[in-house]
């Protein structure tokens, strides 16, 4: 029997003064047929609470609210929000960055998606495509996993394998062979944003680690999924629009290390979740894979390579710092070590 709109239950959650794009990804959501919400309120300014509640009395929408006083993370948020629709004893459940606009075909391809998937499994994930997304946009045009994923190959550092980056030097490319390009593909990981959880894998109890804060959280948070058996599938039929328009990926990219070591002294608190977070799901990946050398070698070259880089821009100050957080992330000492500053982080940076 085809799956009722009735049955999606839509989480999202905004900070700061966002509510003019909330309540439009509210509303589009509605206008698909979707009548649940469950919206965290991560440090929002009050006018965000009562656009959202003007709007759902004008729709007769149930919203169930998730509020915290301040701006936590995107982990503690979505894990808050996450473990509130189950409660709930929710359906299944359409994550939502508050910037994230449906289309009104939108939810008819998710629904079509999710039926023809549980019929192989109770436990199952439906990734909507994001066109700026860099390894989305990359297996949609067919490149191998391996090298659309590179953070997902155990014994890399943010996605760098000194190995496989010496065979591409020497013409020995061994990331997986190209395949024609399709709509449904199975993927190791996925953003918060655009992924449609269904029942089954709502209750394993398998939720965001609040510990990350934020940045690779979502990959860490879908990637223990898929290990406990969940189906992790990306539709690239489903398109999910950004509110800022972004349509694809830019191709005029500063050097990564002169771009890390010019980093603004009120923005490092970016890099080094980043760089912390990494650290920690790289190493992770590495230990439970059996290849922990590997990890050691590539994480050393990329400290090297940055401390080259600190010297030259003169930034040994920003280098100690990044040392202290991918050392942490390595020995699991996570946590909001990192104030957030108020309303100013976004999930997509």
């Amino acid at each position: 029997m085809p799956i009722n709109p009735n049955c999606i239950t839509v989480l999202t959650v905004t900070y700061g003064h966002r509510a003019h794009l909330v309540t439009e990804t509210i509303a589009r959501a509605a206008a698909a047929g979707v009548h649940d919400f469950v919206v965290v309120l991560n440090g929002s300014h009050p006018d965000s609470r009562l656009a959202i509640q003007t709007l759902a009395e004008r729709h007769n929408l149930r919203v169930q609210y998730v509020c915290n006083p301040r701006n936590i993370g995107s982990a503690p948020g979505f894990a808050a929000g996450i473990v509130e629709a189950r409660r709930l004893n929710s359906n299944h459940v359409l994550i939502l960055d508050d910037d994230n606009w449906l289309d009104p075909t939108s939810l008819v391809g998710y629904l079509r998606a999710l039926d023809s998937a549980l019929d192989t499994q109770p436990d199952v994930m439906i990734a909507g495509y994001h066109s700026a997304n860099g390894p989305q946009h990359e297996v949609s045009h067919g490149v191998p996993i391996r090298r659309a994923y590179p953070l997902c190959i155990p014994g890399r550092f943010e996605g760098f394998d000194l190995i496989d980056r010496l065979k591409e030097k020497l013409g020995r490319k061994s990331l997986g062979v190209s395949v024609p390009p399709c709509t449904a593909i199975s993927i190791p990981v996925a953003p918060y944003g655009g992924l449609l959880m269904s029942r089954g894998a709502i209750n394993k109890a398998i939720d965001p680690n609040r510990e990350l804060v934020l940045y690779h959280d979502d990959y860490d948070f879908t990637r223990r999924h898929v290990e406990s058996g969940t189906s992790l599938m990306l539709e690239t039929s489903i398109k999910i629009n950004d509110a800022d328009g972004k349509e694809a990926i830019s191709t005029q990219r500063q050097h990564y290390m002169s771009k890390l070591f010019t980093t603004p002294v009120e923005e490092e608190w970016r890099l080094l979740y980043r760089l912390r977070n990494a650290a920690y799901t790289n190493w992770r990946l590495a230990t439970k894979e059996r290849v922990p050398a590997r990890f050691i070698m590539n994480y050393t070259v990329r400290i090297v390579a940055f401390a080259i880089f600190a010297v030259r821009h003169r930034n040994l100050g920003l280098y100690a710092r990044i040392i202290t957080a991918t050392v942490s992330g390595i020995r699991g000492k996570l946590g909001e070590t990192y104030k957030l500053p108020d309303a100013v982080y976004s999930t997509n940076d």
